[in-house]
């Protein structure tokens, strides 16, 4: 009997690990996460105080947020992670703002100056720079490529904006 709760045990650790398992990567490009500076949590006024309660109706399930160094540059990085991608999609859509700029990083990204955001499936994630470079988003975009994707229906995305028409 012990052996078999045992092998069960065995079993099932990997899953468990799996579904405990951060959302941010160690490192990416050459970017190093900073250990100490890593916090989590489920509690979406940490995120926003102001507009918590719009991340709980898009089905806001928790963040990280860390510094990352590279060749004495740092960047401060912020994910939080939602039940599916349309929550993601309907956050990210909540915080871009009319000046930024439409940035190729992840499904979809926008930046002004020193600050990205962008989403990959069920994460949005809010970049601060220290310093912008040729490389930024090419280091972005391996950082929304670490990320991990939704299984199922929970990385299809709204159809509800492609339908709608555009301003003239």
């Amino acid at each position: 009997m012990l052996q078999r709760l045992f092998i069960l045990f065995l079993a099932f650790s990997p899953a468990c690990l799996a579904k405990d398992a951060g959302v941010l990567p160690p490192v990416f490009n050459g970017w190093q996460l900073e250990k100490p500076a890593l916090k989590t949590g489920t509690d979406a006024a940490v995120v926003d105080p102001v507009d918590s309660s719009v991340l709980k109706e898009y089905g806001f399930a928790g963040f990280e947020s860390a510094t990352y160094a590279r060749n004495g540059r740092k960047m401060q990085v912020k994910a939080a992670r939602f039940n599916d991608a349309s929550g993601a999609y309907g956050a990210f859509s909540y915080y871009v703002q009319p000046q930024m700029q439409t940035e190729k990083i992840g499904d979809q990204g926008a930046s002004n100056n020193k600050r990205v955001l962008f989403y990959r499936g069920n994460i949005l994630v809010d970049v601060n720079l220290e310093q912008v470079t040729a490389m930024s988003a090419a280091d972005l975009r391996a950082l929304a490529e670490a990320l991990p994707r939704p299984k199922g229906s929970g990385s299809a995305l709204p159809t509800l904006p492609a339908n709608i028409p555009k301003q003239s």
